[in-house]
């Protein structure tokens, strides 16, 4: 199992490549700073390497599921006994990008990570040139395609409007 896509894979069923301020981590210190700024942030304590690594944003420094699976000693929420359970059913609905997290745990659920991030690839990246975009993202930032990703033209009626994509 490969490191990199472990770290970048959230306990919530989330994908770490698809978040704009990991984008931002990865593309470089300008674009990190322009997203740290608009939260009010410095790129430091903006910065992340991935929701299993050591540095989080700060959104996720104190998720409640990742510290739940964490002592749970599980890889994702759907192999919890509980699962689903308020904290994971409540996180999906307060944002538009985790709409279909519970889809994504149960197909993590019975799939390696390895298949788990491929599908997150298909449904993540640009189809014209592959590169991740978060959903709230008007269009591809690497060639301009619209819509940005498989899952955004999906869900486009619940992020166009939000104040997520407004924070980018």
């Amino acid at each position: 199992m490969s490191n990199e896509k472990l770290i970048t894979a959230g306990y919530c069923g989330l994908a770490c490549k698809a978040c704009s301020v990991y984008i931002a981590s990865q593309i470089g210190r300008e674009a990190l700073e322009r997203r740290a700024a608009k939260a009010g942030m410095s790129a430091e304590e903006m910065y992340c390497k991935g929701c299993r690594s050591d540095k989080t944003s700060p959104y996720c420094t104190d998720c409640q599921i990742k510290r739940c699976i964490r002592e749970k000693n599980l890889t994702w929420c759907s192999e919890c006994e509980e699962y689903p359970c308020t904290k994971i059913t409540e996180f999906k609905e307060s944002l538009p990008h985790r709409a279909e997290i519970m889809d994504s745990l149960d197909f993590a659920k019975l799939h390696t990570v390895e298949e788990w991030d491929k599908l997150m690839e298909k449904e993540f990246t640009c189809e014209n040139c592959g590169t991740y975009n978060s959903v709230y993202a008007e269009s591809c930032s690497r060639c301009g395609n619209i819509p940005v990703n498989a899952f955004a033209s999906r869900h486009w009626e619940l992020i166009k409007d939000s104040e997520e994509r407004k924070n980018l």
